[in-house]
């Protein structure tokens, strides 16, 4: 996924969204296959990721 601008993700409940989104902003490590930000592995260089994307919650919860 190249980050040049804003995506939709779309799909129905139990599609899976939540878990692709917490493994592509490194929430989440994957069981299996990989995630790719602008030529950067999720989890191989998860500093490098979160230093270029936003992750916005819909739900606003305080950490503990």
């Amino acid at each position: 996924m190249n980050l040049n601008g804003i995506f939709p993700i779309i799909g129905r409940n139990g599609a899976g969204i939540t878990t692709f989104l917490r493994i592509m902003a490194t929430q989440l490590l994957p069981t299996e296959g990989s995630g790719d930000i602008n030529d950067k592995d999720v989890v191989l260089e998860a500093d490098r990721v979160t230093q270029e994307i936003a992750v916005v919650p819909y739900e606003a919860r305080l950490l503990p």
